[in-house]
C-alpha cells in the first residue's frame, strides 16, 4: 500500500510504555449521547506499529504526534476521518474524538476511550503451598499448583460518567466480586494488575471465603494481546503477608476474542461510520491532508508541546520576528539608522503589509529596545571599555523583565508575535482565518464544549495521574481560540465555560459534612421544592400537591426541629465518596427517621438528591469564592440559597429523572453525566454567576493589593486581547472568582513548565512553554484579576509580569566583534538610556517568587 509519509511534531516513543513493542489500545465508543460506550464494527483496536499508527485497519498516515497526543485529519474516496486523543496513565489509557465517515460532510463525531489491557477473562492457578520469592514457576511441579480464582478485567462507569478499568475475582462461590482499591498500571514490558481488596471488603468475605485473594499481583507482556500472566499471591483475606514467601499465580487468558465484532450493533451508529471503516483500502490509494474546511479538522490544530527535528525552530522564529522587526524600526530615523548600519552591519528589512501594520504599532517601543538592546550587548562585550555600575545593570536587567511587560507596546508585539510562531507550524490555520477567523472560532468553541468527550475531559482533570493531561488540553484549545479569534473574546468564553464545567464537577465530589452549613441552605432548599411540588411544577410520584400543601404548613411551624433532624441525617452520612453516594444513603434512611418522627414529611426522601445537589453547589462556590457565609445575613443567605435552587430547577428540567429516586437514577446511567455537563451551558453560566454575586456582595473581596495592581494589568492589556479581559465590566464581573481554582491551577502547571524549560536550557521546549503559558495566563487574569487571594495568587502574577515576553530567555546577544565606537556609543545613548529608567521597586513578592522557582526547577 502507498501512503503518505506521517508528520512528526515529537517522538512517538514517548507514547509508548516501552519503545519498539507494537501496542493495541481496545477501544468504547459513544456517538455523544452520553450513555453507550460500546465496541463498533472495524474500530475495536487504535494500534501502534513500530512508526505507523492503524485505526481498525485503516492506516492513519497523517498523524501529527506531540508527547502524549496525536491528531489527524486524512480523506480518500470513501473515508474521512479526523482525530484528537490523548494518552494517559504513561499509556495505559487513551481518550478523546474522532470523527468518521465517507466525507466530512458526512461525519459523525464519536468520544472514545481504549485500554492497553484488553477486556478478557482468565482462568488461573496458583500453588498449592507458599514459595519463596522470585522462585521461577517453571521450576514447580504440575502437582504443586490448583485452581485459583478467575479475573476478569474490563471497562465500566462509575456515577459520574467516568470510564474506569473494572477487576473482578470470583468468590468460592464462582461470582465475581468487584475490588474497588485495585489498580491498573505499566512497568517495563508489562502491564500489571494488582488486587487489592479494602478492609472492608475482605471483612465481608472473611467468613464465607476467608481464601480470598487480598494482595496479589500479575504480569502480562505488551507485546502480546492476549498474553499469560504470571505474579504472586501475597496475602489473602484470612492469611497476613509472609515477608519472604508467597503464592505464585498464572493466568491465561479463557478465550482470545474474534478481531472483528460485526455482530455487536451500536445505537446511533450511521451506517456511513461502519462504511468508511470498511472500505478497501488498496495499494494504490493515495491518503492525504484533508484540503478542505471542517470543524473537524480545525480542532486538530492546536499548537504542539515541542517541535522535533534537531532544530530551534520556534526559537529561531520568534527571536527572528522580534530583531526583524526592531531592524526596521531602527532604520526608520537616525541615530537608530547609523546603529543598524555600524553596529549590527544591516539595513532595514522590507515587511510586508500584514508585518509592517503590526511592527507599526510598536515602532517606538521597538526604537527605544534597540538602545537597550545594544547596551545589555556592549556592556557584555570584552571590547568594550565603558561599562554600566551595577546599579545601571540592575536597571536595566529590571527593563527586560518587569518594565518592558508593563509596556503596552510590548504586549502587543508579544501577542502578534507568538500568533505569528503559532501559524509558522500550523499554516492550515491561515485558511480559516482568510474564512472568517471569528466564525469558525464559534464554531470551535461549539465542538470544544459539547459532547461527551467535553465532561470526560473533567473526569480526567479528577483524575490525579490524568491531571496533566486534561490542562494542557485546556490550554491548547485556549490557544487555538486566541489564534482564530485575536480579540481573545471566544477564548475567554471558553475559560469561562470551563470553568462552570468544574464548578459542576467539584460539587458532584463535594459531600455536606458541616451540621451548620447544611442548617444554612437546607430549610429555604426544602421551602422552594416542596412549593413547586404543590404549585405542579415538580411532578413527585410519592407526594400529592394537597400533601406537599400539607408539609409546608407542618415545616413553618416546626422548623428548628424538622431541619436539624434532617441536617443531622444528612452529616450522618458524610463518610461516604461523593454527593450522590450520600443522597442515596440518606434517602434509604429517610422512612426509618425522618418518616417515622414526622410523616407528614415521609414521602419527600425522593428529594435528598436534588436538595444534596444545592446544597452542594452551594457549598462549592462558597468555597471557590472564598466568601465566608457566616458573615453574610439571613436574607443574603436565604437569597442565595433560592438561586442555588432555581439552578437545580434549570438543570433538573433539563437533564430529567432527578425526582425519581437514587435508585432510579443509578438505573440511567448518564443521568448524573449529562447533569455535569449542563454547566457548561449559558443558563448555567448566568445562574452561577448570579449565585456568586449574591454569596459575595457582602465580602471585601478587593484586597488593597489587587487594588494596588489594577491600573498596572490594565495597562498592561492596552491593544491586545487582554483589553477584552480587562475591561471594566470584566473587573467588575464575577465568573473570574469561580474560575480561581482552575485558573491557579493552569498558571501554575504552565510557569512551573516554562521555568524548567530554561532551567535545563531546551529553547525550543522554552518557547513553546510560554506560548501555552501566554494562554493559560490569559485565562487566569479573567478568573483573578480581582480576586488576588493572599499569598497565592500574587506571587504568581508577580512574576507573570515580570517575564511576560521572557526577553532575556529568546534574545541573543552579539556573537561577533561589532564594529566601533562602542565606547562613544555607551556614553553618548547606553548610559543615558538607562539613567533615565525607573528604579527596581522592591519586589513584596521577591521571596515567594524565588520559592516558585526553586520548586519548579527541582
Amino acid at each position: 500500500m502507498t501512503t503518505t509519509t506521517t508528520q512528526s511534531a515529537g517522538d512517538t516513543a514517548a507514547l509508548r510504555p516501552i519503545g519498539g513493542i507494537d501496542t493495541v489500545y481496545h477501544l468504547l465508543a459513544d456517538t455523544d449521547n452520553g450513555d453507550d460506550y460500546r465496541r463498533i464494527p472495524g474500530m475495536e483496536q487504535l494500534a501502534l506499529r513500530g512508526s505507523e499508527l492503524y485505526l481498525g485497519e485503516v492506516p492513519i498516515s497523517t498523524a501529527c504526534w506531540d508527547k502524549d497526543f496525536v491528531t489527524w485529519t486524512q480523506e480518500f474516496e470513501g473515508h474521512f476521518s479526523a482525530g484528537v486523543l490523548r494518552f494517559l496513565d504513561d499509556g495505559l489509557t487513551v481518550s478523546g474524538d474522532i470523527s468518521i465517515g465517507t466525507s466530512a460532510d458526512d461525519a459523525v463525531r464519536l468520544s472514545v476511550h481504549g485500554t492497553l489491557p484488553p477486556p478478557a477473562v482468565y482462568d488461573t492457578r496458583i500453588t498449592v503451598s507458599p514459595h519463596a520469592k522470585g522462585t521461577d514457576p517453571k521450576t514447580v511441579p504440575a502437582d504443586q499448583w490448583t485452581t485459583g480464582r478467575v479475573l476478569r478485567l474490563s471497562s465500566d462507569y462509575d456515577d459520574s460518567g467516568t470510564i474506569y478499568a473494572k477487576i473482578e475475582l470470583t468468590d468460592a462461590k464462582g461470582e465475581f466480586q468487584e475490588l474497588s482499591n485495585s489498580t491498573q498500571s505499566i512497568e517495563g514490558n508489562n502491564f500489571v494488575v494488582t488486587i487489592s481488596t479494602s478492609s472492608e471488603e475482605c471483612s465481608a468475605l472473611i467468613e464465607s471465603d476467608p481464601g480470598f485473594y487480598r494482595e496479589a499481583e500479575l504480569k502480562f507482556p505488551i507485546a502480546e494481546q492476549y498474553g499469560k500472566g504470571v505474579g504472586a499471591v501475597r496475602a489473602t483475606c484470612g492469611t497476613a503477608a509472609a515477608t519472604d514467601k508467597v503464592w505464585l499465580w498464572e493466568a491465561t487468558p479463557r478465550r482470545v476474542p474474534e478481531q472483528r465484532a460485526d455482530n455487536l450493533p451500536i445505537r446511533g451508529v450511521p451506517q456511513v461510520v461502519l462504511s468508511a471503516l470498511t472500505t478497501q483500502v488498496d495499494d494504490d490509494v493515495q491518503m492525504g491532508v484533508y484540503s478542505g474546511l471542517a470543524v473537524e479538522n480545525l480542532v486538530t490544530l492546536t499548537p504542539p508541546d515541542a517541535i522535533d527535528g534537531g532544530k530551534d525552530v520556534v526559537s529561531e522564529l520568534i527571536n527572528d520576528k522580534l530583531m526583524r522587526n526592531m531592524k526596521w524600526a531602527m532604520g526608520r530615523q537616525e541615530p537608530e539608522k547609523g546603529w543598524l548600519k555600524d553596529f549590527l552591519l544591516t539595513s532595514a528589512p522590507t515587511l510586508n503589509t500584514e508585518q509592517e501594520a503590526l511592527a507599526k504599532k510598536g515602532e517606538a517601543f521597538y526604537r527605544e529596545f534597540g538602545c537597550a538592546y545594544l547596551t545589555k550587548s556592549f556592556n557584555q562585550h570584552s571590547g568594550c571599555t565603558v561599562k554600566l555600575s551595577q546599579q545601571q545593570a540592575l536597571k536595566l536587567d529590571n527593563y527586560f523583565s518587569a518594565g518592558i511587560a508593563q509596556k503596552p507596546e510590548f504586549n502587543i508585539q508579544h501577542q502578534g508575535l507568538y500568533r505569528e510562531a503559532y501559524l509558522a507550524v500550523r499554516p492550515k490555520l491561515q485558511d480559516y482565518i482568510a474564512d472568517d477567523g471569528n466564525a469558525w472560532a464559534q464554531k470551535a468553541l461549539q465542538r470544544l464544549t459539547t459532547g461527551t468527550n467535553f465532561t470526560q475531559l473533567f473526569n480526567s482533570y479528577h483524575i490525579q495521574t490524568a491531571r496533566d493531561a486534561a490542562l494542557r488540553v485546556i490550554k491548547k484549545n485556549g490557544l487555538l481560540l486566541a489564534t482564530l479569534d485575536p480579540t481573545g473574546a471566544t477564548a475567554k468564553t471558553y475559560y469561562e465555560r470551563v470553568t462552570a464545567v468544574l464548578v459542576g464537577k467539584t460539587s458532584a465530589d463535594a459531600r455536606s459534612g458541616d451540621i451548620n452549613l447544611v442548617k444554612d441552605w437546607l430549610p429555604n432548599a426544602l421551602k422552594v421544592y416542596l412549593e413547586k411540588i404543590k404549585d405542579g411544577t415538580i411532578q413527585l410520584d410519592t407526594m400529592s400537591a394537597i400533601e406537599a400543601k400539607a408539609a409546608l404548613e407542618f415545616l413553618a411551624k416546626n422548623e428548628m426541629a424538622v431541619v436539624g433532624d434532617i441536617a443531622q441525617l444528612i452529616v450522618s452520612h458524610g463518610n461516604v465518596a461523593n454527593r450522590f453516594d450520600q443522597a442515596k444513603a440518606v434517602e434509604g434512611s429517610w422512612a426509618n427517621t425522618i418518616g417515622k418522627k414526622y410523616p407528614k414529611l415521609a414521602m419527600a426522601g425522593k428529594l435528598s438528591f436534588p436538595l444534596l445537589w444545592v446544597g452542594s453547589v452551594y457549598q462549592t462556590v462558597t468555597a471557590l469564592t472564598k466568601a465566608d457565609w457566616k458573615s453574610m445575613t439571613t436574607q443574603e443567605r436565604a437569597k442565595a440559597v433560592i438561586s442555588a435552587t432555581e439552578l437545580g430547577l434549570q438543570a433538573f428540567k433539563a437533564v430529567k429523572d432527578a425526582y425519581k429516586g437514587t435508585a432510579h437514577i443509578a438505573r440511567k446511567l448518564g443521568v448524573l453525566s449529562k447533569l455535569s455537563g449542563w454547566f457548561g451551558k449559558i443558563e448555567a453560566l448566568e445562574g452561577i454567576g448570579a449565585l456568586a454575586a449574591q454569596i459575595t456582595k457582602a465580602k471585601d473581596w478587593i484586597t488593597p493589593a489587587a487594588k494596588a495592581l489594577e491600573p498596572l494589568l490594565k495597562q498592561v492589556g492596552k491593544g491586545t486581547m487582554f483589553e477584552v479581559l480587562f475591561a471594566k465590566s470584566v473587573l467588575s464581573g464575577v465568573m473570574k472568582i469561580l474560575g480561581a481554582a482552575v485558573a491557579v491551577a493552569l498558571t501554575v502547571v504552565a510557569f512551573v513548565d516554562l521555568l524548567d524549560a530554561i532551567k535545563n536550557g531546551r529553547p525550543i521546549d522554552t518557547l513553546w512553554a510560554s506560548l501555552n503559558f501566554a494562554v493559560a495566563f490569559l485565562g487566569a487574569v479573567v478568573a483573578i484579576a480581582s480576586l488576588f487571594v493572599a499569598g497565592l495568587a500574587l506571587p504568581i502574577i508577580g512574576f507573570v509580569l515580570a517575564i511576560a515576553g521572557i526577553v532575556m530567555a529568546i534574545i541573543q546577544w552579539f556573537t561577533t566583534t561589532p564594529r566601533n565606537p562602542m565606547d562613544d556609543f555607551m556614553k553618548n545613548h547606553g548610559k543615558p538610556f538607562v539613567d533615565a529608567l525607573p528604579d527596581p521597586k522592591q519586589d513584596a513578592h521577591k521571596s515567594d517568587t524565588k520559592t516558585l522557582l526553586g520548586t519548579a526547577g527541582s
